[in-house]
């Protein structure tokens, strides 16, 4: 009988134990599951922002570009504005039509995506004093959150920042690809056709970074964005360089 006792009561802890087990593999799942469902809704609405930012980037520097190619002119042929917008009709200082607008464009982004994280974090940090508590930004339009101990190497604002400037890169060398590519095939130049290239390679631009964005999401970049900086300072370095000084090649020839 003692044994029989025994027995049925090892069988119920054991019993016990397999429902606890299988309570917290449900809990777990159930943690997994709210986890999974949170990161697609916040990866949607990550996506929103950046179609918003790319479109309206388009915009901008579209806009921007047009009227950068007539800035050398209305400045009285100023020197140092010469070094960041075109000051004659070659393809290489048509490429800064891009360049420069778009660098412009990012800067002002980081800057408004900067302060909106600034005034979050004013406003939760009055709302909790505790020095170890920071804030899960709200630019994009989820819920804040108020996160220990946060360590995001891998922020939105360096997200945004390197991804537009690989974009940059990739359109403004578009141009004289588009340019000559057009030119060699049809032998001539058509006048709409070289103001759409800039538009082009605008689109081109903001399309990489786009798929670069959503392609880096939630990855560690910082490598990546020191060497596409480090190659814009650089491209931006030769345009000065070369704008007074050109060298013999057909892509720094003024046509007019």
């Amino acid at each position: 009988m003692n044994n029989k006792k025994n027995t049925n009561k090892f069988k119920n802890i054991k019993n016990s134990e397999k429902v606890k087990k299988y309570k917290n593999i449900n809990e777990i799942g159930d943690i997994k599951k709210k986890k999974n469902n949170k990161d697609i809704n916040e990866f949607e609405s990550i996506k929103e922002f950046y179609k918003k930012y790319v479109v309206i980037g388009f915009f901008v520097v579209g806009i921007l570009g047009t009227l950068f190619h007539f800035v050398y002119d209305w400045s009285g042929q100023m020197w140092f504005v010469g070094l960041f917008v075109p000051v004659n009709e070659s393809t290489w200082e048509h490429m800064k039509l891009l360049f420069v607008p778009m660098l412009i464009y990012i800067m002002l982004g980081n800057l408004y995506i900067k302060r909106q994280e600034f005034m979050q974090s004013k406003k939760y940090k009055e709302k909790n004093r505790s020095n170890n508590i920071k804030i899960n930004r709200d630019i994009y339009g989820y819920n804040l959150e108020i996160v220990n101990d946060r360590q995001d190497k891998n922020n939105e604002l360096h997200q945004i920042g390197y991804t537009g400037l690989f974009g940059n890169i990739f359109g403004t060398w578009s141009i004289p690809f588009l340019f000559y590519g057009y030119k060699g095939i049809l032998g001539f130049e058509i006048a709409w056709v070289d103001i759409s290239t800039f538009f082009v390679a605008v689109l081109i631009a903001f399309a990489v970074q786009y798929h670069v964005l959503i392609y880096s999401y939630k990855k560690q970049t910082q490598n990546c964005g020191k060497t596409v900086l480090i190659v814009n300072l650089a491209q931006l370095f030769v345009f000065v360089l070369l704008t007074y000084h050109p060298l013999n090649l057909g892509i720094f020839i003024s046509p007019v």
